[in-house]
């Protein structure tokens, strides 16, 4: 009987070998050909596609390309018989139209090609179809009032009004269904690409520009980290309760531990037994006293009445004797502890940076990153999400302030 080895994969290595019998099976469809090798050949050829891919060495074969492919700010105009790109393509500034049957599996970047203004003109005609059903039902007209119109519409009329009276479009050539709104969100704010351009524009309430603004800010807190800010910055958004609370985690153990460091013997008290003895001895001692007082005149033979003032004195005496001998414990009591923690604590309350330093911390350990991010957005305001020239501009719209920044 033959014994058979099992082989035992790794799951990196049956990748590979998945990729590998895929690229085999494909080799017999395609010419399998590098990234760098293929934008070699278009240089050579003077970014001519079609009469690359027809040399004789690919066998008339569709080119499978291995990698991004760049051929940005070139005379290409076309890719020639290339029929599909493991990466992303980037045709910048080219002179292709379309990518015919050509399929990528990353990004195709076309900014300043014949194929842009395809699509965008394509993209256009779309917008304009969605808007014209807006258009027809008059859901934006303020002739309806302005509480008769959803919340979009109304920030879509305050760009409109503020393109207007900036002079940046014609009233007579656009109305307000050319505010398309944009499906995603700039830190909260509602978005808006006017159709006949690139631009884009931000509309929010003022709470809205608020809100996009702290996101903005815990945003950068979280890409920049903490290292980012200055020190003396950071300085003023101490967690104090974080801080105290890692302090109080030790020092309670360490005063426990080591009590000769944070008392004098005059910081130790009674117990409530003790001080409860003490009273008790002082009351004993004061009905002593009285009744060697009750002895006088009560005993003709003076040596009777020396002998039981003698007797109350000795009484007195061994009570006193006690109570001097009643002394505090050398261990400090809970309360002891709990005190000298407090005390210790407002004291790094009152100078959390200088503790931090003190004791050799890391000061970004202990920000409140909540606080640091409202100060960042109290400091730097709206401006701070201004991602074009850093302003933003106030349009009244009968009752309502809207806000306007443009984000591109």
């Amino acid at each position: 009987m033959i014994m058979r080895r099992k082989i035992r994969l790794t799951e990196s290595e049956l990748h590979n070998l998945i990729k590998t019998i895929l690229e085999q099976s494909e080799s017999e469809d395609y010419y399998i050909i590098s990234n760098k090798e293929y934008e070699e050949l278009m240089k050579l050829s003077g970014y001519h596609g079609k009469g690359v891919t027809k040399l004789p060495k690919f066998g008339g074969k569709p080119l499978y390309i291995k990698g991004n492919v760049d051929l940005s700010k070139t005379d290409t105009d076309s890719l020639g018989n290339v029929a599909y790109i493991d990466g992303n393509l980037s045709i910048s500034g080219t002179k292709i139209q379309d990518l015919g049957d050509t399929k990528v599996r990353g990004y195709v970047h076309d900014s300043g090609t014949p194929r842009e203004r395809i699509r965008i003109k394509r993209e256009n005609e779309k917008k304009m179809a969605e808007m014209d059903s807006l258009r027809e039902d008059g859901d934006w007209d303020l002739s309806e009032g302005i509480d008769n119109i959803e919340d979009i519409g109304v920030k879509a009329n305050a760009l409109y009004k503020y393109l207007v009276d900036e002079n940046l479009i014609d009233k007579d050539e656009y109305d307000v269904y050319y505010m398309y709104p944009l499906k995603y969100k700039y830190y909260g704010l509602d978005t808006f690409q006017p159709i006949f351009g690139s631009e884009e524009y931000t509309v929010g309430t003022s709470d809205e520009m608020d809100s996009a603004t702290l996101e903005y800010a815990k945003n950068y807190i979280d890409d920049v980290g903490i290292d980012g800010f200055r020190e003396g910055y950071i300085d003023n958004y101490i967690d104090i309760d974080d801080l105290k609370g890692y302090v109080e985690d030790y020092m309670r153990d360490d005063i426990y531990s080591n009590p000769e460091v944070y008392f004098d013997k005059s910081d130790y008290e009674l117990t409530d037994a003790q001080e409860k003895r003490i009273e008790e001895i002082e009351a004993e001692i004061e009905d002593y006293e009285q009744q060697q007082k009750n002895l006088e005149g009560e005993y003709e033979d003076p040596e009777e009445y020396s002998r039981l003032w003698d007797d109350f004195q000795q009484l007195i005496d061994d009570l006193e004797e006690e109570k001097s001998n009643i002394v505090p414990d050398d261990e400090p009591t809970d309360d002891m502890v709990e005190r000298k923690l407090q005390d210790y604590l407002d004291e790094v309350a009152d100078n959390p940076v200088q503790y931090i330093r003190e004791h050799g911390l890391e000061l970004k350990n202990f920000v409140d990153e909540d606080e640091l991010a409202k100060g960042l957005a109290d400091d730097d305001g709206w401006e701070m999400i201004s991602s074009y020239d850093g302003t933003y501009e106030t349009v009244y719209l009968e009752d309502r302030d809207l806000y306007i920044m443009r984000v591109n």
